[in-house]
């Protein structure tokens, strides 16, 4: 059968084609992705119209003529027309900047519980399933907030955020492992950068939408509601039409199917016994400990460019409601984007091989971290109330940078040991959520009254941590796949390519053309 098919050439199916069911499924990843995210994550523009400013600032010092001298040192022309102590959009509840910090971390402990299970299981059972469990608890907590938060206090939103998160562990892993399933490795960096662009979406549309809403007569509940109607009429589509891979598709084509087979190999051996995790090489594996690196750092930046830049274009640029909405909104559209075709730039190098995969992970991972530590510390220097616009351009260009990354480390995530991508995307999202809950302490930590002065300490965390992570990738880092990570055919797979070999001097096509890959025979 092999032998009868046509040239790759001739019976390639490309990614970007009406008949490619591979597209939808990156489509439905993208939506899922966005519609998780954005129940995760709109915490952060809500909590800016949740919570009574002027009380929680006023409950931390009574000293109001100091209050008035550390608020307005820039002398903001919009505090001194309102004659306001803060920019407050209306909260009712009385909520500390430590409260905060807890409820934004809640997902986040949540997710440490399930994430070293979830890798375990995306790489033995159904990640398509997965997703829909995780997808159940995201829906359900979200719906039930604002009811928790109104009636019930603090405490039960956190062990509602808590449960959140653990769908949230499995939400990383269950879609990497997926990802490696479907799409061969010269496209790898093109779904990646589009599937998560569902973080820039869920910005892009999200904070406007939730923005408008806080603003409107159906105040904050609203967004919430909202969100869970999107994951819910998601997670239909997803249940009918989602499988785990192309062989257990009853949408795809045979062509692109056969293509599919040729250029993936398999990457789970025939016995479960025999899928052993080599900890110890993976462990002791540079290439990895500096992957964990970058994802602690990509994460820090992450929560702050999804849950605190509300509060930083509130509480420094002094923006009203609506205008916050917009303002936390560019920088997602410039980030998708930039990763996109960023990322098309990268896949399409590494196909003409004038970049080996490690190449352009390493120019990818140096140029954001690299742009992104300098911009840092140029907005802790020049942002102020009194010019918005440049605080915003800055804050695109990090954006921008960062988008970036996805080419990078995250590539490398998936290229060191595919055999064992639900395992390495469980190790690094466990770093990843350390570095997730650094972050509401780091700014809990230096942020009291929310002026610029301690806006900047926050800053300059973020560009020496980034330094660092850039310096170590740009020198261990890796996108070739590792000996560790390598699965040999057994004793039964070798006699059966040895008899395919014998009949067929086509038998090649069968096995995986990739150099990045293990060579296992599909069965």
């Amino acid at each position: 059968m092999a032998a009868s098919l046509p040239k790759e050439k001739e019976d390639k199916v490309p990614l970007f084609h009406l008949k490619s069911h591979r597209l939808y499924v990156l489509f439905m990843i993208m939506l899922g992705y966005f519609s998780l995210v954005y129940m995760r994550t709109n915490l952060g523009i809500t909590m800016t119209c949740m919570v009574n400013s002027t009380a929680v600032v006023l409950s931390t010092s009574t000293n109001t003529s100091y209050l008035k001298e550390i608020v307005h040192a820039d002398s903001c022309p919009q505090a001194q027309n309102d004659n306001s102590l803060v920019n407050d959009y209306g909260g009712t509840l009385v909520w500390s900047s430590s409260v905060q910090a807890l409820l934004f971390s809640g997902t986040f402990w949540g997710a440490l519980v399930t994430v070293m299970p979830a890798g375990y299981l995306a790489d033995r059972s159904s990640s398509v399933l997965l997703m829909q469990a995780a997808a159940f608890l995201y829906i359900v907590c979200t719906a039930v907030l604002p009811y928790l938060a109104v009636n019930w206090g603090y405490g039960y939103v956190f062990v509602s955020r808590v449960i959140m998160g653990l769908g949230e562990g499995v939400l990383i892993p269950s879609i990497n492992t997926i990802v490696t399933r479907w799409f061969p490795a010269d496209e790898r960096s093109t779904a990646a950068s589009l599937y998560t662009a569902g973080n820039q979406v869920a910005a892009a549309f999200g904070n406007p939408a939730a923005a408008a809403l806080c603003a409107s007569q159906f105040r904050w509940p609203s967004v919430f509601y909202l969100c869970s109607t999107i994951g819910t009429v998601w997670l239909v589509l997803w249940r009918l039409t989602i499988t785990n891979s192309p062989s257990k598709s009853n949408c795809i084509s045979d062509r692109e199917r056969a293509y599919l087979e040729r250029k993936i190999p398999k990457a789970k051996p025939q016995s479960k016994k025999d899928h052993v995790t080599p900890w110890k090489a993976m462990l002791t594996s540079m290439p990895l400990w500096t992957l964990f690196v970058c994802q602690f750092a990509a994460n820090t930046i992450v929560v702050f460019m999804q849950i605190y830049l509300p509060s930083f274009f509130k509480e420094v640029l002094y923006l009203p409601m609506v205008d916050n909405g917009l303002y936390s909104a560019a920088p997602s559209i410039i980030q998708f984007v930039v990763k996109v075709f960023w990322g098309m730039l990268m896949d399409k190098l590494k196909k003409k091989k004038v970049l080996s995969v490690t190449a352009t992970c390493k120019i990818s991972q140096g140029i954001s971290c690299f742009s992104t530590a300098v911009v840092f510390i140029l907005i802790a220097n020049y942002s102020s109330c009194t010019n918005p616009l440049l605080a915003l351009g800055l804050i695109c260009v990090i954006a921008g940078g960062f988008g970036l990354a996805i080419s990078g480390f995250y590539i490398s995530m998936l290229s060191l040991a595919p055999a064992h991508t639900g395992t390495i995307s469980s190790l690094s999202m466990l770093v990843g959520i350390l570095g997730r809950l650094t972050t509401p302490e780091v700014v809990a930590y230096f942020k009291v009254y929310g002026t610029l002065d301690e806006w900047k300490n926050i800053m300059y965390f973020f560009s020496v941590l980034l330094l660092v992570s850039g310096l170590m990738f740009c020198v261990f880092g890796s996108g070739e796949h590792q000996e560790w990570g390598m699965i040999h055919p057994s004793a039964t797979e070798e006699k059966e390519l040895s008899k395919l070999e014998s009949l067929d001097q086509g038998a090649e096509d069968v096995i995986a053309e990739d150099c990045a890959y293990p060579d296992i025979v599909s069965s």
